[in-house]
């Protein structure tokens, strides 16, 4: 990031106000400054003269202030970041319509400072969001769905943004059994869901791991059919994942057909996990091969990945 991105807390609440400038005080990149909100005035926007980039609006005391950020115009309303204690339905209704990308509870000051540095993982990104990396095997039982895991899970330890792992095998999900994670949503509902979120309501279908990596997954050891076109909805949902999460890795099945063929098609990257076998070697070129000529993927997009290395 070029310059410091401009920060404005509010808060009707000195001690509020004192502690969310502290949370935020370690956040590097950032320019804080903060309102209380004195003056009777419900729009914590009137009267400033520098419209911050991102806005941390602390709203305990009623909706009057979301209220007044969602009549704004959306070209003249800021990022939004919401600070409360237990949320009740109104506020979260007016939030959503305020455009706020994440309820934090002043209970978890933690919290706030990873969403603000998930907020300016999304400013500094290009137009067209988060990095996507996909996983897929050259040959069945190569590895494919262990790297994704432990690719997406050193993305969300080590690097800045958030980071979610998408497993597009509709009838044999296993990744979540890898992190030892039951979702109670499946990525199916996400799909016949796609045309109504946003990137903070897409959370819901998500299970979070320890680590902060979330994980988006058919529920495992069910076989699901769909009544919609996942073709469609998927291209609908991947755009909302990507202004979501920074890093999105997923784990892909082995074939190319209508589910697989957007995502590789968006992939940043496309990695093909082998092993060192004269059959696993064959299939991966072949692969590549299709990839290249019949998907017109760029040659430097695409790795391969040798699991299980014997260095004899």
């Amino acid at each position: 990031m070029s310059a410091d991105v401009q920060v404005l807390i509010a808060s009707r609440s000195q001690d509020v106000l004192k502690q969310m400038r502290q949370s935020l005080a370690a956040v590097a990149g950032v320019q804080l400054d903060a309102l209380l909100m004195v003056n009777g005035n419900a729009d914590p926007l009137l009267g400033v003269n520098d419209r911050p980039e991102v806005l941390v609006l602390h709203c305990d005391e009623g909706i009057e202030s979301l209220q007044a950020i969602a009549r704004r115009q959306e070209s003249e309303r800021p990022l939004l970041l919401v600070v409360g204690a237990d949320p009740k339905p109104d506020t979260v209704k007016f939030a959503v319509r305020a455009g706020a990308r994440d309820l934090i509870s002043t209970d978890e000051p933690e919290s706030l400072a990873r969403a603000l540095e998930d907020l300016l993982s999304e400013i500094g990104s290009d137009e067209t969001g988060g990095d996507l990396t996909v996983v897929m095997n050259a040959k069945g039982g190569s590895g494919g769905t262990f790297i994704s895991t432990n690719l997406a899970h050193i993305a969300a330890t080590n690097s800045s943004g958030s980071t979610l792992v998408l497993d597009l095998d509709f009838q044999f999900a296993s990744l979540p059994h890898y992190l030892d994670l039951a979702p109670r949503r499946s990525f199916l509902d996400a799909l016949a869901n796609a045309h109504d979120l946003d990137s903070m309501a897409v959370e819901a279908y998500t299970a979070e791991h320890s680590s902060g990596l979330a994980v988006m997954a058919p529920i495992p050891d069910t076989i699901t059919v769909a009544d919609f076109d996942i073709q469609e909805r998927l291209q609908t949902l991947l755009p909302i994942l990507k202004a979501r999460y920074r890093h999105i890795v997923v784990d892909v099945p082995r074939h190319i057909d209508d589910v697989s063929s957007p995502i590789l098609k968006a992939a940043d990257r496309v990695l093909i996990v082998l092993q060192q076998s004269l059959p696993a070697v064959r299939d991966a070129v072949r692969l590549k091969t299709t990839l290249v000529r019949e998907m017109e993927l760029k040659k430097d997009r695409i790795s391969f990945v040798i699991n299980r290395h014997l260095k004899s």
